[in-house]
């Protein structure tokens, strides 16, 4: 349980920096009220704020003994932000073919690999777009809860300064200055934003280019992407990753809020499913005991 956040004030913005508290308060109300999460149990589905390395982190954890095979979070399509939707909700002002081009011109490769990344890349680029827009709405926005509940502080390839890249080993300095770069090469994507009217996404937002590294983070950490709609029924496809292949290259990359907290793991006791109508399942893939972290 989390008490109100009596601070919030009407048309405050969640602020971004490193320090700041993320603010639970008001999600798990939000997630079951307003978006129909449903967890197993009340106590199935548990989050857990604490400091790590000197920074707010949170965590998903069960209370409550949980079989394999059983569905502990279910998010249903509607509560996702799913890059299609907004690529629709946005078309008459930024086309999906506009974003490719822009990739193209950037970098003019067409190998396999480079046609992956950038169909990948235009689903980051308006999820970024939508964060941004709900991000300037502050408090009038629906999504205000769950902005205000996600990271600030990152330590991955994007967040790292040429400084960090001297204190790690080469191979892993090569692999996250590849990680910066996209992230760069996402950033340059920022002139398409001025299409969108004012009162979307305005000057100062649209200036702010820590607002767009933070919210560029926040999909790269906690999309994920789901294969082409299934059309045999019942059927469920687990999220997969960009390089496993064609196969999800026309799949969607969504948020999925509260199943987002979930954190990755080398050895994980759940995974995220998907239906035909982009419903998704965290199911159980072994038994889980009670008072365990929910990882994936």
């Amino acid at each position: 349980d989390y008490e109100p956040n009596r601070s919030i004030q009407p048309g405050q913005k969640p602020s971004i920096s490193e320090t700041s508290p993320r603010d639970l308060s008001l999600l798990p109300a939000f997630a079951t009220d307003a978006l129909s999460i449903q967890p197993l149990s009340p106590s199935s589905f548990l989050l857990h704020a604490q400091q790590l390395d000197g920074f707010p982190d949170v965590s998903a954890y069960t209370a409550s003994d949980i079989f394999a095979g059983s569905t502990v979070l279910f998010v249903p399509a509607a509560s996702a932000l799913s890059a299609y939707d907004i690529k629709y909700e946005l078309s008459a002002h930024i086309t999906v073919e506009q974003v490719q081009d822009k990739l193209y011109e950037i970098d003019f490769r067409s190998d396999p690999v480079q046609r992956r990344k950038r169909n990948l890349m235009w689903k980051q680029f308006f999820l970024v777009l939508k964060l941004l827009m709900e991000y300037q709405k502050g408090t009038d926005s629906p999504w205000f809860p769950y902005l205000a509940s996600l990271p600030r502080y990152f330590s991955n390839g994007p967040s790292m300064t040429p400084f960090c890249y001297n204190c790690i080993p080469s191979y892993l300095t090569e692999l996250c200055q590849k990680e910066r770069a996209t992230m760069n090469q996402l950033l340059m994507l920022k002139s398409l934003s001025a299409n969108l009217p004012h009162e979307w996404l305005g000057d100062e937002t649209r200036g702010n280019a820590d607002l767009w590294k933070w919210a560029y983070q926040i999909v790269l950490t906690r999309a994920v992407t789901s294969a082409s709609p299934s059309t045999d029924g019942d059927e469920r496809d687990v999220d997969v990753d960009v390089d496993d292949g064609d196969e999800n290259e026309h799949g969607d990359l969504r948020l999925l809020p509260l199943a987002d907290m979930i954190n990755h793991s080398h050895e994980p006791n759940v995974e995220i499913l998907h239906d035909e109508y982009g419903n998704a399942y965290v199911q159980a893939i072994r038994d889980i005991p009670a008072n365990t972290p929910l990882c994936r």
